[in-house]
């Protein structure tokens, strides 16, 4: 059992061992042997080059009021350039330090089927929409009514 946990220890030492701070240029970077690590930028704050088993790539990591770690991935080292990468970084590291999450999707828009479902026959009560007869059959059977009652007055409100 010691022996176990000596070797799951050593193998996280040395993955820890990975991380390895430099000052990045691009012939260093194209001369990174693929799965070798992580490599941090000097220059840029949160830069860093992955060095995957098929590919190497940009990325940025920092942490969001102080409370969760974000890494977000840049690029492919084979598609942009150092300059572009460290300029992106930049820009995702001011986000972050402010509390931005980049990773976050963008925000709700709060729109339901039922209001879009209003709006549409509220359209084609004022004429700006054409009713098909297929989509209202097909919403009413949603609703489990009639098609007519769709484009009465009274279900609009």
């Amino acid at each position: 059992m010691k022996d176990s946990g000596r070797s799951v220890l050593g193998a996280v030492l040395e993955k820890e061992c990975r991380l390895v701070i430099r000052n990045l240029t691009e012939a260093r970077i194209r001369d990174l042997p693929l799965a070798s690590g992580i490599f941090r930028d000097e220059q840029v704050k949160g830069l860093m080059v992955i060095c995957h088993k098929t590919a190497r790539c940009y990325a940025v990591q920092g942490d969001v009021r102080h409370v969760r770690t974000v890494r977000v991935k840049i690029d492919r080292c084979d598609r942009i350039g150092l300059r572009e990468a460290r300029n992106r970084a930049k820009t995702l590291m001011s986000q972050i330090q402010s509390g931005v999450d980049p990773t976050e999707g963008p925000a709700e828009t709060g729109i339901t089927l039922a209001r879009a479902l209003k709006t549409y026959l509220r359209g084609i009560e004022a004429g700006r929409s054409n009713p098909s007869g297929a989509i209202v059959g097909r919403l009413a059977a949603v609703l489990g009514c009639h098609p007519s009652a769709l484009l009465d007055q009274g279900t609009v409100g």
